[in-house]
């Protein structure tokens, strides 16, 4: 029996091998682009949230001059705006697999969790203020 080359088996395609290849049902991709899209948007949302908390913090607790003490506000809304903006963009603009893995990177370990329960502690915090 002649040995068969590594390459040549990795490049065959399967329905030359005889091995009937699976692939998913359109309603099973469907359903998964679906899923991906209302995650995609889940995230976009509670970062957009956040990112508009951020961006009134900046504004709010902008020091009035240079010789002031920066606020924790301050400096946490001008640490976190860039990040939060780009993980938007990517959200937006990104091509799909990079969509894909911000969405379970925020997803994993309860990120997201964290980050809404985060725009709630900072809603809270301000209206004691007023």
């Amino acid at each position: 029996m002649p040995l068969i080359d590594q390459n040549k088996a990795a490049d065959t395609p399967a329905a030359d091998s005889g091995v009937a290849e699976e692939k998913p049902s359109l309603l099973a991709t469907l359903r998964r682009y679906s899923a991906q899209q209302k995650n995609e948007r889940y995230c976009a949302a509670v970062l957009r949230d956040y990112l508009r908390v951020l961006q009134n913090r900046k504004h709010k607790y902008a020091p009035s001059s240079p010789d002031e003490i920066p606020d924790d506000r301050y400096a946490e809304a001008c640490i976190l705006l860039d990040p939060v903006e780009r993980m938007l963009d990517m959200l937006s603009h990104g091509l799909t697999s990079e969509r894909a893995e911000a969405v379970d990177m925020l997803l994993k370990d309860s990120q997201l969790a964290q980050v809404q329960e985060r725009v709630r502690q900072i809603i809270a915090e301000d209206r004691k203020e007023v």
